[in-house]
């Protein structure tokens, strides 16, 4: 069996291997998801954390194996994002935004990492709310 994890905000997740397809659900950065079949450009996925199943564009996939798809699903170090977006840096893409509700794996002093990728949370985008802490 084969593994993959997302780094892209978000991710359509489609009921046919088709860009024209209904997109019957999305995934977000950081999340996982087990591959079942792989036609041409299109990726039949099954998601970790509910089980539902569809089909994305193999090009948003980082391929990851057994073990490291079992590190992300029992990492007890990892955050839910409960601001609107939060401002995040890597040194090989820059600065970006992720959305609410997405999950930072092996989150630690403001850092995570994917893979051998490590992420730099900087800021709030919507500091009036209060907190400066980006997961409260």
């Amino acid at each position: 069996m084969k593994f993959g994890i997302t780094e892209v905000a978000t991710v359509p997740l489609r009921a046919n291997p088709s860009e024209g397809a209904e997109m019957i659900s999305q995934l977000v950065f950081g999340e996982t998801f087990k591959i079942l079949n792989i036609r041409k450009n299109w990726t039949k996925i099954e998601l970790s954390h509910d089980q539902y199943e569809g089909w994305i564009d193999t090009k948003q996939i980082n391929f990851i194996n057994q073990q490291q798809y079992e590190a992300f699903l029992n990492d007890d170090s990892k955050l839910i994002v409960k601001r609107n977006f939060i401002e995040v840096s890597q040194k090989d893409i820059g600065t970006f935004y992720l959305p609410a509700g997405l999950s930072l794996p092996f989150y630690n002093d403001n850092k995570f990492t994917i893979l051998d990728k490590e992420y730099l949370v900087s800021e709030l985008t919507n500091p009036s709310e209060g907190s400066t802490n980006p997961v409260d």
